[in-house]
């Protein structure tokens, strides 16, 4: 997973993920996993999984903030707590997120995963040949 529940907790910090909550801290580690693999759905196009903090930390450091923007953003939608405005909240429905920007850009290689190991293209290449069995008269 590409995030933690206490990074959602850092956008949020008047809201408690536990049981006595709207949301819990359950279900945001379900978002997590859910916008995760959404994240790895998109990028396996293109560049080797896993990307983990390890091997590639700049890499992993993209996608957490995108998989952050993704479950703040669904977090928000249920509980309603940056956008309470009617209007603000129209206009955050009508733009396009910020992070399918930003996967898109990933994809078309604008913004570009430096240090994850990207997908060698395999082609297979078929060469037609003359058969040796119609060379031989019989």
């Amino acid at each position: 997973m590409y995030c933690t529940v206490e990074h959602i907790q850092e956008e949020f910090r008047d809201l408690k993920f536990d049981g006595t909550t709207s949301i819990t801290d359950r279900q945001v580690t379900r978002f997590i996993q859910e916008a995760s693999v959404y994240i790895d759905s998109i990028i396996f196009e293109k560049y080797s999984l896993p990307i983990n903090e390890e091997s590639s930390p700049i890499s992993f450091t993209l996608l957490r903030n995108i998989c952050i923007e993704i479950v703040a953003e669904r977090v928000d939608d249920i509980a309603n707590i940056r956008f309470k405005d009617t209007k603000l909240n129209l206009q955050k429905k009508e733009k396009r997120p910020n992070y399918q920007i930003k996967l898109d850009d990933i994809l078309s290689k604008k913004i570009k995963l430096i240090d994850a190991a990207e997908k060698v293209e395999r082609r297979l290449y078929v060469e037609e040949r003359e058969s040796e069995f119609d060379k031989i008269r019989w």
